[in-house]
């Protein structure tokens, strides 16, 4: 059995017929998917978490801020 499309009036896909083992294998396919994006490496902003403090992190926010206002200021 090949795939079959299952089409309207109009000629629009509406619906799939395909083999039990196609299927089988998409459904094994998916859970093999899940598995590796659980098992996948951290995320970096997961590795860096927490690496300074709230402080520091906010000072480097309002440095940041004030360099890019000064910068701004200047070109125009």
């Amino acid at each position: 059995m090949e795939i079959q499309y299952i089409t309207d009036k109009k000629g629009r896909k509406s619906a799939v017929l395909l083999p039990i083992k196609t299927w089988e294998k998409i459904q094994k396919d998916l859970k093999d998917l899940e598995k590796l994006k659980k098992e996948s490496r951290p995320r970096l902003s997961d590795k860096f978490c927490g690496a300074i403090s709230k402080e520091t992190a906010n000072k480097l926010h309002e440095h940041v801020n004030q360099v890019r206002s000064e910068w701004e200021e200047s070109i125009y």
